[in-house]
């Protein structure tokens, strides 16, 4: 099956997940740290060369069940 990277805002963590619907976790929207971000994926994953951040959540704001979008 499909994975995808989970930014957990406010613990500087990154975890895969499942992309089923089955296993999406509703949420109330969030705030998170674009740059942080990337600090993240360049100390965790040094063989990327670029990644770029996506979709509505690219500012910073996830509404409410939505996603973080990264494209590598």
């Amino acid at each position: 099956g499909s994975t995808r990277l989970t930014f957990r805002p406010g613990t500087g963590m990154l975890t895969a997940m499942s992309l089923a619907k089955r296993d999406r976790h509703p949420h109330s929207g969030f705030q998170f740290d674009p740059a942080a971000l990337g600090n993240l994926l360049k100390e965790n994953f040094p063989e990327v060369e670029f990644a770029l951040l996506i979709g509505s959540a690219r500012d910073g704001t996830v509404t409410p069940g939505g996603d973080v979008d990264v494209s590598l």
